[in-house]
């Protein structure tokens, strides 16, 4: 009796040991694309006021006219804290150090869900360095609005979701995640320029550079007097396996 009680013992801790195991290597995952994606506090345009307020632009960029759009990448981990912060898309290395200095500076986000449970989640920011005449601020607008597609948001999503051909090699491999593209729309609402920032995967790359390049024209930014202007858009296109 003895003898299978402690069998019986040791097997209960075989179990338990396994069922640990598995659930730190869940808790160690880092998501591309979960339920609920990572957000600043305060939202959006709180991020933008943030990255305005503090951005140093190095002297030397500034000095020799050095400007453009570093991408970085990092995982924002279950308690907010942002980690493995890494630039993806360089312009200049002194804008690059200053990039990655202030997303390090940043308070605690709001981290990703994954069924009702928060998760590390990778994050792509673009942070812009933009000089204009020696005066103009980084992430500083020079217009009153943003571009917007026709009827809004949810168009924009519809459009997506009803375009999108899921490439068949990285939906048998069960790739999926977001590609971030940008693009400029002109005073005309034309969209140029359009680049992959982060990659994901070749076929979802091309396949979201396709979307982009196949939508009509856009609704322009404007500027205080109203007047249509060029404007800069970073758009996160999703695939996502049902």
């Amino acid at each position: 009796m003895r003898h299978i009680l402690a069998s019986l013992f040791l097997l209960l801790s075989s179990s338990t040991t396994v069922m640990a195991q598995n659930g730190e290597k869940e808790d160690r995952k880092v998501y591309d694309l979960v339920e609920q994606m990572p957000t600043y506090p305060g939202g959006q345009s709180a991020l933008f006021q943030w990255l305005s307020h503090n951005i140093k632009y190095p002297v030397e960029a500034e000095k020799h006219g050095i400007q453009g759009r570093v991408i970085a990448r990092f995982v924002v981990m279950p308690d907010g804290i942002l980690d493995s912060i890494k630039v993806v898309n360089s312009v200049d290395p002194s804008l690059d150090n200053e990039a990655i200095r202030v997303i390090r500076a940043m308070p605690k986000w709001n981290p990703g869900m994954k069924n009702g449970k928060p998760v590390m989640t990778r994050y792509i920011l673009p942070v812009s360095f933009r000089l204009s005449n020696g005066k103009q601020k980084p992430n500083e607008k020079s217009h009153v609005s943003r571009p917007s597609f026709p009827k809004g948001k949810d168009a924009l999503s519809k459009y997506i979701s009803d375009s999108i051909k899921y490439p068949a090699t990285a939906k048998k491999k069960g790739i999926q995640g977001r590609v971030h593209i940008g693009f400029y729309v002109e005073a005309d609402g034309s969209l140029t320029e359009i680049t992959v920032l982060a990659p994901l995967d070749p076929e979802l790359d091309a396949e979201a550079m396709r979307i982009v390049k196949s939508m009509p024209k856009w609704i322009p930014a404007k500027d205080k007097e109203g007047k249509a202007v060029k404007a800069h858009y970073t758009l996160p296109v999703t695939f996502r396996l049902q």
